[in-house]
C-alpha cells in the first residue's frame, strides 16, 4: 500500500513525514528520552534509540522546530501489519473483542513529545495539538477513517476537551505494574462534526482541519478559555 506524505507549518513548527536517516534517529532519540529514561516502561538501550520491531515498515510523522530539533513524533501502523494491540496491548482489550482493520484504519503508536523534558507550558501545549493536527492530515491525505491507540487516561479526557471523537473501547486499567490508568480506544473521523459541540471546541476543530491556517493565538485563546493544562504528554 502506498502511503502519502504529508507536510505543512504551524509557527514555527514544520510537520512532516519522517524519511531521512537523521529524522528516524531524532526519532528514536526522543522516544528513548520519553519512554526509557522519564517513564522507564521500556528497558534502556546503550544507543539511546528506542527501536522495536513494529518500526519496520511503519509510518513516523514529526513536528520539527526551526533549528531543526524534533518536538513531537508520532507513528502509523497499517492495517496490513501486525498492531500493538493485537499483542502487548491486548489486555487492555474486553475478551474476543476483533480490531476492525481495513484500508481505512491505521494503529497511532509511540507519541512522544518534549513536553514532559521541558517546562515551558505555553509552547509545549502548542506542540502537543501540532502534533494532532498532523495525526489528522496524515489520516485524511491516506484515506484513514478510524485509528486506535492506548493512551493514558489523562490524555483521553485531553482528547474528549479538544473535541476529538474517541471512544473507549474498555473500561482504564494500568498497562506497566505501578504505572498510570490507560485505556484503548477507536478515533473515528466521520464523527468529528457531528460530536463538537460549544464554541471552543468548534473552534478547535477547525483549526485542526485546516493546514493551511496558522491560527496559533486563536488556539491559546481556547487553551486559556478551557483551562487546559497538560502535563503527560505521551502516548503508547
Amino acid at each position: 500500500m502506498m502511503l502519502k506524505s504529508i507536510g505543512f507549518e504551524e509557527k514555527g513548527l514544520l510537520v512532516r513525514t519522517v524519511t531521512s536517516e537523521d529524522d528516524k534517529v531524532a526519532v528514536y532519540t526522543l522516544r528513548h528520552k520519553v519512554y526509557c529514561e522519564h517513564l522507564c516502561w521500556v528497558p534502556a538501550s546503550i544507543t539511546g534509540l528506542e527501536i522495536d520491531a513494529y518500526d519496520q515498515g511503519a509510518v513516523h510523522i514529526g513536528a520539527f522546530r526551526k533549528d531543526g530539533k524534533l518536538a513531537a513524533t508520532m507513528r502509523f501502523i497499517s492495517h496490513d501489519a501486525p498492531y500493538m494491540m493485537e499483542k502487548e496491548f491486548l489486555p487492555v482489550l474486553p475478551p474476543g473483542y476483533r480490531v476492525r482493520k481495513g484500508q481505512d484504519t491505521a494503529e497511532v503508536t509511540r507519541l512522544a513529545t518534549v513536553v514532559p523534558l521541558e517546562r515551558d507550558q505555553a509552547s509545549n501545549k502548542f506542540v502537543l495539538d501540532v502534533i494532532f493536527k498532523g495525526m489528522y492530515a496524515w489520516s485524511r491525505a491516506n484515506q484513514i477513517r478510524q485509528l486506535y491507540f492506548v493512551v493514558e487516561l489523562a490524555m483521553f479526557r485531553l482528547m474528549q476537551a479538544r473535541g476529538f471523537p474517541v471512544e473507549a473501547i474498555a473500561p482504564a486499567r494500568a498497562v506497566v505494574r505501578g504505572g498510570p490508568m490507560c485505556l484503548a480506544v477507536s478515533l473515528n473521523w466521520d464523527l468529528l462534526d457531528s460530536q463538537t459541540s460549544g464554541a471552543a471546541k468548534r473552534r478547535y476543530v477547525d483549526w485542526l482541519c485546516d493546514v493551511s491556517r496558522e491560527d496559533a493565538d486563536d488556539l491559546a485563546t481556547i487553551q486559556s478559555q478551557e483551562g487546559f493544562a497538560v502535563e503527560c504528554m505521551s502516548g503508547l
